[in-house]
């Protein structure tokens, strides 16, 4: 007794060695296990002449148990055929579905793409905000660019099927919309300017702009603070703006 004890126990153990190096190669999809359930079987049927007579001797010494006679070899090449059969029509169906929903998001996200590229062309953008970071100033048509380019963003319309394109482009519109924040609150029109379509950060702060009133040194160190502000909010926004058409191009377009 103990000896058949001894060999059922190296079974299990072996039996769950091979469990652990098999389940993550099949514990995905359903049609993953059940094709695997029916390889088994059909393995096991063929193994039958090994393993059969020993089981069967078994029932019938322990449990007084009499069994059938064994199914045919054959039926287990059948099984393993026909779980194979189904695992490879469903790993192909799993495809086209994949491929049918990545076609789907690049019909739905590349046309969105495209009509903000050409809205908002990348040329237009970058010589705005490197003219902002150089002179700390922009013009206010300028300034209604990178408004309206927030407001399209932030539209309905705007909303992307991709997953990692719609985050990289919800962290563009933090940054846009953070550096839009920072002008609207923190740029004025110079009092000596002859114009009011051009504003610049705390002019009063500035010697250079300040007209005939001189700022004093606690406020000329509160513009450089404001100043290196600026340069990092608009480093943050290009970065965020590349990365997100860099992504839709491998992406959607």
């Amino acid at each position: 007794m103990s000896k058949w004890i001894s060999l059922l126990d190296a079974a299990i153990a072996r039996a769950l060695v091979v469990f652990e190096r098999v389940w993550p190669l099949i514990k995905g999809a359903p049609h993953n296990r059940l094709a695997w359930l029916v390889v088994s079987a059909g393995v096991l049927v063929i193994a039958g002449p090994v393993w059969e007579p020993y089981v069967r001797a078994l029932l019938s010494k322990y449990l007084e148990l009499q069994i059938g006679p064994p199914t045919h070899p054959a039926w287990g090449g059948v099984l393993i055929c026909v779980g194979l059969g189904y695992h490879l029509l469903a790993y192909r169906a799993d495809g086209l579905r994949k491929e049918l929903a990545e076609a789907r998001v690049r019909d739905h996200d590349g046309p969105i793409v495209r009509s903000f590229q050409a809205d908002f062309p990348e040329q237009k953008l970058r010589y705005i905000l490197e003219l902002l970071a150089n002179d700390h100033s922009i013009f206010s048509h300028d300034q209604m660019f990178l408004d309206d380019l927030m407001r399209r963003l932030l539209s309905s319309d705007f909303h992307l099927l991709d997953t990692k394109l719609s985050d990289q482009a919800n962290e563009f519109k933090k940054g846009i919309s953070a550096l839009c924040r920072f002008l609207g609150r923190e740029f004025f029109v110079p009092v000596a300017a002859t114009t009011a379509n051009r504003v610049c950060l705390r002019p009063d702060w500035n010697s250079s702009r300040s007209g005939m009133s001189m700022p004093t040194s606690a406020e000329e160190a509160m513009y450089s603070e404001k100043s290196d502000e600026l340069v990092v909010k608009i480093r943050s926004t290009t970065e965020q703006y590349l990365r997100m058409i860099r992504l839709a191009h491998e992406r959607v377009l």
